[in-house]
C-alpha cells in the first residue's frame, strides 16, 4: 500500500500540504507528493520534518495515498435538518 506525508489543518483537519521531497519540501498540488512503498520508508522523513517544525508537529502525519481527494471531506459541523 502506497503512503504520503500530510500536513493538516489545525481548524477542520483537511489536507492543506503533501511532502514532495523538493527543497521547499511541501506542496499544495496533490499530485506532486512523494509516494512512498511502506510506513517504514516515510517514517524518517516524518520524523524529520516533525523536527523542522515542531509547531506542525502533530498535523504532520503518514497517511495511506487517496486516488480520489473527496473521501478527505471534513465531517460537517451540524446536522442539516437541525437549525442553529
Amino acid at each position: 500500500m502506497p503512503y504520503c506525508i500530510t500536513l493538516r489543518s489545525r481548524t477542520d483537519a483537511l489536507i492543506t500540504g503533501w511532502y514532495d521531497g523538493s527543497d521547499s519540501r511541501w506542496s499544495t498540488d496533490r499530485y506532486r507528493q512523494k509516494v512512498f512503498d511502506n510506513k517504514r520508508d516515510a517514517r524518517p522523513v516524518c520524523d524529520e520534518l516533525r523536527s523542522l517544525c515542531p509547531r506542525n508537529a502533530e498535523v504532520i502525519n503518514i497517511e495511506a495515498e487517496q486516488d480520489d481527494p473527496s473521501l478527505d471531506e471534513a465531517p460537517t459541523m451540524f446536522s442539516p435538518g437541525i437549525e442553529c
